[in-house]
């Protein structure tokens, strides 16, 4: 049995995926809220089980310090219990999106670098734009393509009453092809194994559904789905960044992954009803993958 580790509020991106493409994994994962382990509503089985922790972003900024810390011990004693290959994520050690971004870009992985916006000194490459740490990115923020224009972004968040503290400055990176066609890949980490999960196609560099679907961008969808090209070099990152379960979001650039985000709870399927004719198959084989994915992890010894 998988236990799926995940706040309350936050149930929805698995329990929708159980009920639609993933009713054949329903058996096999089990949905658990830190909530109801940190008020005696449930108790975790302590071996024998497969372990996800997720969310741990809310984990470290939005629960207390005691709460937090309960859930870091339950982490390392699941650890001593079962090894290191049946729980995935570490509340305590992975990367979060800020430490993930600097990392990425110190050691080479990316063109772009991130910061907080407080940071003392802060000299970023324009363009930039900042968004909020925690809060998912739903609106195409705004760019800064010089000092004047960011000063002036700034002022706006502190008009709204917004702290500076809880936003972050990234440095735009441009991966348009030659045609300034936009590709957003996502890819699952399950492990050790990498499952492709989709390519988004848009003229926007904002990219959050797919806008252009059409015979070709399903096929070099399907393509990607069964070449699973970036495998190594993002399984690299992820173990760099010591993340065992999420999605990976990134573009590419000169050949080269520019990993946005590792979600380590992220939505993994649309419900049937939502996709279109085209990408059914694109589903069907991504679902195939993750099930695929995550009986391997459960099937560990």
């Amino acid at each position: 049995m998988i236990h799926y580790l995940v706040t309350e509020p936050q149930t929805k991106p698995m329990r929708s995926f159980l009920e639609g493409w993933g009713r054949p994994l329903a058996h096999r994962v089990r949905i658990v809220t830190y909530e109801s382990l940190l008020d005696g509503r449930e108790q975790l089985p302590k071996q024998s089980g497969t372990y996800i922790f997720t969310n741990l972003m809310s984990i470290n900024r939005r629960m207390s310090s005691q709460a937090r810390s309960t859930i870091c011990d339950l982490h390392d004693r699941l650890v001593a219990i079962n090894g290191a290959g049946k729980v995935l994520n570490d509340p305590a050690r992975s990367l979060q999106r800020l430490d993930l971004l600097k990392h990425l870009y110190q050691c080479g992985k990316s063109t772009f670098n991130a910061y907080r916006a407080t940071e003392p000194g802060l000299r970023p490459r324009f363009p930039v734009f900042i968004r909020h740490e925690l809060r998912s990115l739903f609106d195409q923020p705004t760019i800064a393509r010089d000092p004047a224009q960011y000063v002036g972004l700034l002022h706006g968040i502190r008009w709204l009453g917004a702290s500076l503290r809880e936003q972050i400055v990234i440095e735009f990176c441009d991966t348009a092809d030659a045609t300034g066609l936009y590709r957003k890949y996502g890819a699952f980490v399950v492990g050790d194994r990498i499952v492709p999960r989709h390519i988004f196609f848009s003229r926007n560099w904002h990219v959050r559904v797919a806008d252009i679907v059409d015979p070709a961008t399903t096929e070099e969808e399907l393509r990607y789905l069964d070449g699973n090209p970036h495998a190594d070099a993002l399984l690299d990152s992820c173990r760099q960044a010591g993340i065992s379960y999420g999605r990976i979001d990134y573009g590419m650039l000169d050949g080269r992954p520019q990993i946005w985000e590792i979600n380590t709870n992220a939505s993994v399927a649309s419900t049937p009803q939502a996709v279109s004719p085209e990408r059914r198959r694109v589903l069907l084989n991504f679902v195939d993958g993750f099930g695929d994915a995550l009986a391997a992890v459960d099937a560990r010894t």
